[in-house]
């Protein structure tokens, strides 16, 4: 997994990164907890798990225009009771005859569609309706986390389980203020107190959907994980070293992904110029950067918790060096005249490099510097940190 991502999966498997499960504890969020993933790298890395939710979000139920009739039983459409769950949008062949919007310019429209022929053309309307989930407010648990009914259905009437990740609003908040999650991520539900006209209280008529694991299966997982999570600390795999050919090797291929991001290179005798100007020599390492990009952005960094960072450009360098040591010398900060700011993130922190002690291939001490503090949060021993 990339660094700055801490959720990732699809509806019915979702997996959550270490500062996920961080976050989640230390504002004691209920209603869930977490197993480890197997990390099978070569190298330490950040730590992924797979969250299980206590209480059921409840089974939801159709949407109003659709008939549960005409439901096929397969797929995301399982009729089995203990996988049956509401649906939200439907194939055409699918709905009621009456089922329009309120709106006569709408249930004009959608007559027109019903009337259309396309077998001859390129597609046709295959679905239609509200998209989104709606659940009986009745049903909603105490806790911060739930899971919901992901369930899918096959041949002969089986249903394969499956359940999805879902939080409420004040979570969906601490989880974005602490830029874990972004409401791109979120699916919002609609919340109502009773069951539409025409639709079946699908958890009056099923009862409440089992969880994901049954009281001795967790028992046993937990026994299990703790002797796996024994074995992982007992052997800590090794940090990857930093290496200068496969960092530029990655800044290239972002500058393919994200051209406009970036600045065209500069050229030898540009780099040599702006080093006079500062009075101190760029070390090689970064001229390398440099002839690859003059300044850019790289969103969703590490170094950046999640947000973007700022290569400076050769042309802002003099002027950022002489605001960027004015500051932190202003708030206290230890900064010798050998520092060369050469990245600044989103979140006020820099990024500077150590010229006084040179290493080989022209790389040199890397440094983070904290903004609110004025000392140095992290150091690598070359570039590029990690």
């Amino acid at each position: 997994m990339k660094p700055a991502f801490h959720l990732s999966g699809w509806t019915p498997l979702v997996y959550v990164s270490e500062q996920f499960k961080r976050i989640v504890e230390k504002h004691r969020l209920t209603g869930i907890e977490f197993f480890c993933c197997r990390d099978v790298g070569k190298y330490q890395a950040p730590q992924w798990y797979l969250p299980v939710c206590h209480r059921p979000l409840g089974r939801g139920f159709d949407n109003p225009w659709i008939d549960p009739k005409k439901l096929s039983g397969r797929g995301h459409q399982t009729l089995h009771p203990r996988g049956r769950h509401g649906q939200d949008c439907a194939f055409e062949n699918q709905y009621r005859k009456d089922a329009a919007p309120d709106d006569p310019q709408l249930r004009k429209l959608i007559r027109m569609m019903r009337s259309m022929d396309f077998s001859k053309g390129a597609g046709g309307v295959r679905r239609y309706g509200p998209c989104f989930r709606q659940f009986l407010s009745k049903c909603l648990p105490d806790t911060d986390f739930a899971y919901s009914i992901e369930d899918t259905g096959g041949d002969d009437n089986t249903n394969f389980r499956h359940r999805g990740l879902a939080f409420n609003r004040k979570t969906r908040n601490i989880l974005r203020d602490n830029r874990i999650i972004s409401d791109k991520q979120c699916i919002p539900v609609m919340i109502v107190n009773r069951v539409p006209k025409g639709a079946e209280n699908l958890d009056a008529k099923y009862g409440p959907a089992e969880p994901a694991f049954s009281p001795e299966q967790l028992a046993r997982l937990r026994e299990l994980e703790a002797k796996a999570w024994g074995e992982h600390v007992a052997h800590p795999k090794p940090p990857r070293a930093p290496d200068l050919k496969r960092s530029l090797s990655l800044l290239r291929a972002r500058k393919r992904q994200a051209p406009k991001e970036f600045a065209k290179p500069v050229s030898a005798k540009a780099i040599e110029e702006t080093a006079e100007a500062l009075g101190r020599k760029i070390p090689p390492a970064w001229q390398q950067v440099f002839r690859i990009a003059n300044g850019g952005r790289i969103d969703k960094s590490p170094l950046a918790a999640g947000c973007a960072c700022i290569l400076m450009p050769l042309k802002d360098l003099t002027e950022w060096q002489r605001t960027e040591s004015k500051y932190y010398r202003d708030i206290g900060a230890e900064l010798p005249e050998s520092m060369l700011v050469v990245i600044r993130t989103e979140i006020g922190d820099s990024i500077w490099l150590d010229t006084a002690q040179p290493k080989p291939k022209g790389d040199c001490r890397v440094v983070l510097m904290s903004h609110e503090t004025g000392e140095e949060e992290r150091d690598w021993p070359c570039w590029p940190p990690y």
